[in-house]
């Protein structure tokens, strides 16, 4: 495992983001998105894009999983994915507009 010195920016932050959901749900049975997207937020510059998958599917029940995204270097994205309290994490690269969900996301 590397030292945290040599760690990147961006893998520092995907860690920070990582550890933020991990401390934001715990003891959440299922955390909003709104209470995914304020962990994130906690872990970046003020001010910087969060985006964060519905928490609730169209037909009104609890999804499955949560995924929340944040761009922390330009054409990347740190994504963590949420399910069963459980969260994971990865670096991916954005997408063509800078963005790291298809779509709008609220």
């Amino acid at each position: 495992m590397p030292s945290a010195a040599s760690l990147s920016a961006e893998e520092k932050f995907r860690q920070a983001i990582q550890t933020a959901v991990q401390k934001g749900t715990a003891g959440e049975g299922h955390p909003s998105a709104e209470v995914v997207r304020a962990a994130i937020a906690s872990a970046l510059p003020a001010g910087a894009a969060v985006e964060v998958g519905q928490s609730v599917t169209p037909t009104g029940q609890a999804s499955d999983s949560l995924v929340g995204a944040a761009v922390v270097a330009p054409g990347r994205c740190a994504f963590v994915y949420l399910r069963d309290g459980v969260v994971s994490s990865a670096l991916l690269p954005a997408l063509a507009d800078g963005k790291c969900f298809v779509g709008d996301q609220s």
